[in-house]
This record gives structure tokens, sequence and C-alpha cells, in this order.
């Protein structure tokens, strides 16, 4: 039985179709966007902002500190999440650069929304009240907005032993090319269930 394999030119004609298909695709793909992002004002940019922050926000985490020098399963679990209109300060183990738990702010000046980090296990850090470093750089994330603000909503029922309120909801809420526009979070509560559990797997971290 004779059996043609692809000559040379059919691989290459084949591979030439698809490449033009992909093309084509990806250029209506960027057209559609463009479209929306026409028809909504929000662009590109916004989007990849909204996703890096939901997954911030999804990253709020405690961090633990040990009762004393040696390595033993004696530490305590705290919690840090701190807001008002123009600042939030909070702990994420998905901050927006790098993979360490770090302590990071968002803060509103001049029009923009700007970004800072800080690790939280440093040397440098006091860590019953941490703080961003003076040396942290700022990354600006949006820019043009007008009347900003931070709106929070559904503050969970916590135990008595819980310093710090975790919103259900966190709403950026700002106003650009006539346009009232909000961006919504939601940041992980379920880490005031963690602290019995800790205890109870006597975890160190």
């Amino acid at each position: 039985m004779n059996r043609r394999a692809f000559t040379l030119i059919e691989v290459l004609v084949a591979m030439m179709i698809v490449a033009l298909l992909s093309a084509t695709g990806m250029f209506a793909y960027k057209m559609a966007i463009s479209q929306i992002s026409r028809q909504n004002g929000v662009t590109f940019h916004d989007v990849m902002v909204y996703g890096r922050l939901q997954n911030l926000f999804h990253g709020t985490y405690f961090y633990t500190i040990q009762k004393s020098k040696e390595f033993t399963d004696d530490f305590d679990v705290l919690y840090l999440f701190k807001a008002s209109p123009r600042r939030i300060l909070f702990v994420s183990d998905m901050p927006l650069y790098g993979d360490r738990l770090a302590l990071v702010e968002l803060f509103l000046k001049e029009g923009k929304l700007l970004y800072r980090q800080s690790p939280v296990y440093d040397d440098r850090q006091n860590y019953k009240n941490p703080a961003i470093f003076d040396d942290a750089p700022t990354v600006t994330l949006l820019e043009n907005l007008e009347n900003p603000r931070f709106v929070f909503k559904k503050y969970y029922d916590l135990p008595k032993d819980y310093t710090s309120k975790i919103p259900g909801l966190v709403e950026l809420l700002y106003r650009r090319d006539g346009m009232d526009r909000a961006m919504m979070f939601s940041p992980r509560y379920e880490v005031y269930t963690l602290k019995s559990f800790l205890k109870s797997r006597k975890a160190i971290f």
C-alpha cells in the first residue's frame, strides 16, 4: 500500500494559512477590545490593573510572631487592615511584586492611585506595628482620576481578640472622562478562621 507523505511545500503552505488565520483573529480581537474601550472609556491598562488588584486583595493574610527567641510552637497570629477613604494598608501573600508575604499600601494622591510594598519578615520591621519602608518605591497604577476615594462595606462580626476588621467589599470610586466609575474588590476574610486551625496544628510560618 502506497503512502503519500506531505511535501515541504505543502507544510509551508499550511503553516502560512494557520499564521494568516491567527493574525486575522488577533486583529479582530484587538479591534473588539478597542471598540469596547471607546464605548465604556475603559482602557486595556485599566483591565490589567483591576486584575492585579483583585489578586492583591484576595491575598489578604495574617502574619505570625514568635513569642520567644527559641523556635517553638508558641506564636502570635496577627492581622492588619487599616482602611480610610484615601489609604489602605494591609498584609497580602499575593503582592504585586515578588512572592513574599508583604505589607502593601494603596493610596490616593493628586488624582493618582499609588502603590508601595515592604516585606513583613525583615530585620528592619517592627512586627507589633509594621510599616512601609522609607526606601520602598512608589508605583503609579492609575492616573487622571477625579475625586477618587475608597469605600468599605460589609464588615463581619468577629471575635473580641481581633483588633483589625477586614471589610467584605472595597470600592474604588472615581470620575474620569465625564463618567462615574467604580472598581470593586473582595478581601479574603476567611483568614479569620485560621487562628484556631494554626493553634490546633501547631504550625510555624
